[in-house]
């Protein structure tokens, strides 16, 4: 389960989630040109982008359903600035990017992403009928602009016109550039958005947050189930090794008055309890693959499962054994072997 968290978290999303800072800014009140030019003034800002939703922070997006040479075709749409697709780092490959004329044109222009074009059979410049429809000017790779969870399903950026775009960018895309201090840009970016609104609480965080909170149900279930173990295999070792060795210390008195050692008698139980470990491990192991198998059956991309997982468990469940075993029993060998029987 922490592979599949870390494998979410640093895969490549298809475009460039490095120092990059998103501010919601739907509590702004004022220009945002003049917000976009007092941020461009910290020499660590690169540039500046905005669009009305979070990429990477839902499963559900906006979609649309457009006659196109006609067939309906349904796809998720997200609204952008001109300058998102480059300031994201998004490979065109095919057709141009957007220009800031797009955005005074009437008609939306659209660049679709590679799985809308081989499901569709969508063609450079034809259009996309209907409302909101427009000319398709671009393809682009496939991004998980979704969780891991979800396939890459057919979408589309598109730009409408200037007053549409200043009217619904909800976001604004920072980017950063490389060396920067992280801390000092944010504590910028916070100052410039308090002189637009000092009453308002504008909630600006590192793209890898963002990230973090789309996959928390994981990070949450990952810690339970981490406690859970931890804490089972503790305290089940623990009471079998001090019950066993509390129903056999006349054993160990009378083996230690025969002359055994102390070292003899731990790698005695030790022996013991590796038998027993082996069989749990035979046991545990399919079904720990087939809980897991199963749970990862919500995901669209997956980790590997890998062999060594589960020696890593193995080991970690040996050594807290072998430290439990050898504790219990030294400090039961190491008693007056006399006191021990006269006690039994």
């Amino acid at each position: 389960m922490f592979l599949q968290n870390r494998f979410m978290q640093t895969s490549n999303l298809g475009y460039n989630k490095d120092e990059l800072i998103v501010a919601d800014i739907r509590g702004m009140q004022g220009s945002r040109d003049a917000f976009d030019n007092q941020i461009k003034e910290y020499s660590g800002v690169n540039d500046v982008t905005y669009s009305n939703f979070s990429l990477s922070s839902t499963d559900d997006y906006e979609k649309y359903s457009r006659p196109y040479r006609g067939e309906q075709i349904m796809f998720q749409v997200l609204p952008v600035h001109h300058s998102f697709i480059k300031v994201m780092g998004i490979d065109i490959i095919e057709g141009r990017d957007f220009r800031q004329e797009d955005e005074n044109i009437r008609q939306s222009v659209f660049i679709f992403n590679e799985s809308a074009r081989k499901q569709y059979g969508l063609e450079l410049n034809t259009i996309v009928e209907g409302g909101d429809g427009g000319e398709i000017i671009g393809f682009m790779n496939d991004i998980n602009f979704a969780s891991f969870r979800m396939t890459v399903e057919p979408m589309a950026f598109f730009v409408m016109g200037n007053e549409y775009i200043w009217g619904q960018a909800n976001f604004a895309y920072i980017k950063l550039n490389k060396g920067t201090n992280l801390r000092a840009a944010m504590s910028h970016i916070n100052s410039t958005l308090a002189k637009f609104d000092a009453n308002y609480t504008f909630e600006v965080r590192f793209f890898d947050e963002v990230l973090q909170r789309l996959y928390e149900k994981e990070r949450a279930l990952i810690s339970l189930f981490s406690i859970l173990a931890i804490f089972i295999s503790i305290v089940g070792v623990f009471g079998l090794v001090v019950f066993d060795s509390e129903c056999r210390r006349k054993e160990i008195g009378i083996r230690k008055v025969l002359g055994a050692s102390t070292l003899g008698i731990i790698i005695m139980f030790n022996k013991a309890y590796f038998k027993i470990l082996m069989i749990c491990f035979v046991v545990a192991t399919p079904l720990a693959w087939y809980a897991v198998t199963r749970w990862l059956e919500n995901f669209a991309y997956k980790t590997p499962m890998y062999w060594w997982v589960y020696l890593l468990a193995l080991v970690a469940v040996g050594a807290i054994t072998v430290c439990t075993v050898t504790f219990q029993n030294w400090r039961v060998a190491n008693e007056d072997p006399v006191k021990s029987i006269k006690t039994e």
